[in-house]
């Protein structure tokens, strides 16, 4: 049951959540905030810890505490939950390159088996729970003689008038389907027990396992890889060694979480999945989305090199798009709002704004629009930055807009 959640970037008591239960590191999951001065509009020296991460905590008595992203309205918390966690899912399986070795903690930290998890659903999904039961006909492995074997494998030794036959031959039942139905049961019923609120998938309708797959862990295991050495078909090796990778990774306490500590990453890939459907056109330089009048626009990653002092130096804006004789420059921010002013945006601005294939050439592009995409709880537009010309009449249409996308919306655009 979800009991509470907040967003990141809110302030929260971190000691409640730690009376609750649940795992909290404070160096880590907490930021240090100055207050602000109402009255002067500056900061105060007094700080306040707010969240610094989006995700889920867990408790032992499966308590459910929700972090959700930035300015993230909450209507139903159970399905708000849901899709959060299915945004981090997808995300996972999109940009696998964002999460692989060090990159996976800096963004990532859960102390559940999720992957593992999956890979058995897969499997259940596919095949089911049933096995079929392995009879190994080997010598030297004690169990039931089997004389047909042995006397047709056998070296045969005629001693004192007796016949002898070496190696004895015996056949050994492997009993695949009641201990991996077993495993498969508790890993997805225990888990859709733990997190089940938000993963929409169903338990496996079977009797929950009588044997203490906790404390017998070891002995789990070492069955799980005996089993693996007898196995030769690659869908249930693959199931086995998604099996071991849960039993290994799960932590016995209870407590569990899923944080994320870049969800700016998510929220640019996002960002580009709705731009790319949704953007329409700009009007009185604010940007209009409208699904349904939109074409598609390949908004991409461009390097640009304007340095001939190095040539290695370049800059890279979240979104660039350019046809005809209009060129189009957004950026993705991950803030509560837009604070002071981006000079990086406007950067962009002026070294692209006359930029040229050759030096007597005119500018490729007539018109250049700049603006700055950030998470809201509803959709709105607000000037970020309008060039003053007393300061630069030759740029004095430097206009960057604050285009606030609902984040629920786009979430669900995402998925």
């Amino acid at each position: 049951m979800i009991i509470n959640y907040s967003n990141d970037g809110q302030e929260y008591d971190k000691n409640w959540l730690v009376q609750e239960g649940f795992s909290i590191y404070e160096e880590r999951d907490f930021r240090k905030r100055f207050v602000k001065n109402t009255q002067t509009g500056g900061f105060t020296d007094e700080y306040e810890y707010v969240l610094d991460f989006v995700g889920f905590l867990v408790n032992k008595n499966n308590d459910v505490f929700t972090v959700f992203p930035k300015n993230y309205r909450v209507v139903d918390i159970n399905k708000d939950s849901s899709q959060l966690f299915n945004v981090i899912s997808k995300h996972i399986q999109n940009r696998p390159d964002m999460y692989m070795g060090n990159k996976y903690s800096e963004k990532l930290k859960t102390n559940y088996p999720f992957a593992a998890f999956y890979g058995i659903y897969d499997y259940f999904v596919r095949y089911g729970l049933y096995f079929e039961d392995k009879i190994y006909i080997k010598p030297n492995i004690g169990g039931k003689v089997n004389w047909k074997e042995t006397i047709r494998l056998s070296n045969k030794y005629l001693s004192n008038g007796k016949l002898s036959f070496f190696p004895i031959y015996y056949e050994k039942k492997y009993y695949f389907s009641a201990f991996l139905t077993e495993c498969m049961i508790f890993a997805i019923d225990y888990t859709l027990e733990k997190f089940g609120v938000f993963i929409g998938l169903n338990k496996t309708d079977k009797p929950f396992p009588n044997i203490d797959l906790f404390n017998e862990k070891e002995m789990v295991l070492e069955k799980l890889y005996t089993l693996r050495q007898q196995t030769f078909k690659d869908s249930l090796i693959e199931l086995i060694d998604h099996l071991i990778n849960f039993f290994n990774e799960l932590n016995q306490g209870g407590n569990f979480y899923l944080k994320h500590y870049s969800f700016s990453s998510i929220w640019e890939d996002m960002v580009k999945s709705y731009l790319k459907s949704n953007y329409y056109e700009i009007r009185s330089d604010k940007i209009v989305f409208d699904a349904d009048k939109a074409k598609y626009f390949d908004f991409k990653k461009v390097k640009f090199q304007p340095n001939l002092a190095n040539g290695d130096h370049f800059f890279e804006p979240d979104y660039y798009y350019a046809e005809n004789d209009t060129q189009l420059i957004f950026d993705a921010k991950y803030y509560t709002r837009a604070q002071g002013m981006d000079y990086k945006q406007i950067a962009y601005f002026l070294f692209l704004k006359e930029n040229r294939e050759k030096l007597n050439d005119n500018p490729k592009y007539r018109k250049t629009y700049s603006a700055l995409i950030l998470p809201s709880d509803k959709r709105k537009s607000e000037l970020h930055f309008k060039m003053d010309p007393l300061f630069n009449k030759s740029n004095q249409d430097l206009v960057i807009s604050e285009e606030y996308l609902d984040i629920r919306e786009v979430m669900a655009f995402y998925l």
